[in-house]
């Protein structure tokens, strides 16, 4: 699997050392390809070397953010991202607030990838992603600078295409929310073909909810667990129609839960229902990115409790949420997939050597699930632990070692830990360090291969997911 952090909006925080070393961890237990910041807040800041009069850049600040970057293996994503003015309440008449100065930006893109290439080398450059970046209604509007956004587009793909062709353009966010947004969609695909700048990927946005208007207003509906198959889908049919299917599909900003303040963001729901998701459509995306690393940011209020229903991988300190071990399980998995069944996936490594199976207990979220609850579980009190006995075949070896990594709400959770001490707001030294060492659940066991047959147990917890890894011999 490939991923991608949707990370923190502004350059600044990727210096800072509490954001650093959470970076330093999630590369070493999974190891992202991509984290994503805003570029454009660096050529609009002065103090950190960006001066959009002078057009004078000090890429100081800048260089040492990717030198670090560099060295614990993540590659940039470099962001545009542009905003709505005011909309004055009218959300289905939305204008983009495009640069002031458009050729200056330009410029000073052009500016910035020759220094990159220069100091990188163009190999490691044309690793990297460019792009522009907006938040996508999600609903029945009209971007009413449509064509202004379009050409604006252009002149920053010809901005970076101009230091090298090898250099990476990504599409703005694509969703098709409403007819409005895939109206918009094929009109962009169109402009991009008659003008010789079609992206080198398509960026797809996915949050596990669907919205409606009602009374001029934006609101959500409960999420579905079709959500994220129908957008490949429409995906597929959309590249199919608009006859770009040579054009890989990126999956970014990838949610289950969109709200801040959601209590089912820290539980085993979402760990559980993500990896149900990813595993359903494991071969469809050439990259998934997921919003984002830390509840952590300069933007918001500090969170007035550890578990708040943040998005994160990450509490505010660095505490891996269950969701973490989504991924980093799905790291451990063989690029060949032997099985993809209701509740598991088998993988295989091309040695043959090495098999792992990913099972979980997952369930739909319930509507009730919607309303604020203490700590975002009621809903699911009344699901069954599920059994799985699966045969594996046709195993060339004398012996076999079994590991089981398992996290549900008996143990590897960390917000589950926090539960058991009573919630606490205001939490001691040790009990915070006592939280912070929650792991998956680990045992293991090795036997003989009889007939070259492998028989496999598994008794799963309400919303649990296990990695079960063999090695044979």
């Amino acid at each position: 699997m490939r991923f991608a952090s949707e990370n923190q909006p502004y350059f600044t925080e990727l210096m800072q050392a509490n954001i650093q070393e959470m970076l330093r961890d999630l590369q070493k237990k999974i190891g992202f390809e991509y984290i994503s910041f805003n570029l454009l807040s660096f050529f609009c800041n002065p103090v950190y070397g960006g001066n959009t009069q002078t057009g004078n850049h000090d890429y100081y600040f800048l260089d040492h953010i990717l030198d670090f970057l560099i060295s614990i293996r993540l590659k940039p994503l470099l962001t545009l991202k542009i905003d709505y003015l005011d909309h004055t309440g009218d959300m289905s008449q939305l204008q983009l607030a495009l640069p002031e100065d458009i050729e200056s930006l330009c410029h000073h893109l052009n500016e910035f990838g020759c220094h990159a290439v220069k100091r990188y080398g163009i190999g490691t450059a044309s690793d990297w992603i460019f792009r522009i970046w907006f938040t996508r209604p999600g609903q029945s509007a009209i971007i009413k600078n449509e064509n202004e956004f379009f050409s604006f587009y252009q002149k920053i793909f010809c901005a970076v295409k101009a230091v090298s062709q090898k250099l990476t353009v990504g599409s703005p966010p694509v969703s098709f929310c409403s007819e409005a947004e895939d109206g918009m969609n094929r009109r962009f695909v169109h402009f991009c073909t008659e003008h010789s700048c079609l992206p080198d990927h398509f960026n797809f946005a996915c949050s596990e909810r669907s919205y409606h208007i009602q009374n001029g207003k934006l609101h959500t509906n409960s999420v579905t667990e079709s959500q994220l198959q129908a957008l490949f889908d429409r995906i597929e049919a959309f590249k199919k129609d608009c006859r770009i299917t040579a054009v890989p599909s990126w999956l970014f900003d990838y949610n289950m839960l969109t709200a801040h303040n959601n209590p089912g963001n820290d539980t085993c729901y979402k760990s559980c229902c993500t990896m149900y998701n990813i595993a359903k459509n494991l071969a469809r995306a050439n990259m998934e990115g997921f919003w984002k690393l830390t509840d952590y940011t300069s933007i918001r209020p500090f969170p007035s409790s550890l578990f708040h229903g943040g998005t994160a991988l990450y509490t505010y300190n660095g505490i891996a949420k269950p969701y973490f071990h989504v991924f980093s399980f799905l790291n451990r998995l063989g690029k060949e997939i032997l099985a993809l069944e209701s509740g598991y996936l088998v993988t295989r490594d091309s040695e043959h050597r090495r098999i792992c199976i990913i099972f979980y207990n997952h369930d739909v979220y319930p509507d009730a699930a919607a309303q604020r609850d203490s700590h975002g579980f009621s809903p699911f009190r009344d699901m069954k632990r599920i059994s799985f006995s699966l045969k594996l075949d046709q195993i060339d070896g004398d012996f076999y070692s079994m590991k089981q990594f398992s996290v549900c709400g008996l143990h590897g959770s960390s917000y589950d830990t926090w539960l058991k001490l009573g919630s606490p707001q205001n939490i001691s030294e040790s009990s915070m360090e006592f939280i912070r060492n929650t792991s998956p659940d680990l045992t293991a066991e090795s036997d003989r291969i009889n007939n070259g047959i492998i028989n496999i147990e598994v008794n799963l917890e309400p919303l649990e997911i296990r990695l079960v890894e063999l090695e044979i011999q």
